[in-house]
């Protein structure tokens, strides 16, 4: 009976040894998965950088043609104004 309970010992000490090596398996599994998952967080805020970055570009970019557009409507009112008074010289011209 002692021997058999040896047996059961050393089988059951085998099955324990496997388990842990399973153990060991699926942690470094996991360490693996979380450095990926490092990785991908690391690289996704990089891009949120990168959006952000070209948003503000953007939103400069913006601006510009706001300033670019109202530049444009004065230099049309002073056309027009430049135009206005180039028909009252023509005006007075015909006079004399």
């Amino acid at each position: 009976m002692y021997s058999r309970k040896q047996g059961f010992d050393g089988a059951l000490q085998a099955m324990y040894s496997r388990k842990q090596g399973f153990d060991d398996a699926l942690q470094a599994m996991y360490s693996r998965k979380k450095g990926f998952d490092d990785a991908l967080q690391a690289m996704y805020s990089r891009k949120q950088g990168f959006d952000d970055a070209l948003q503000a570009m953007y939103s400069r970019k913006r601006g510009f043609d706001d300033a670019l557009q109202a530049m444009y409507s004065r230099k049309q009112g002073f056309d027009g104004a430049l135009q206005a008074m180039y028909s009252r010289k023509q005006g007075f011209d015909d006079a004399l």
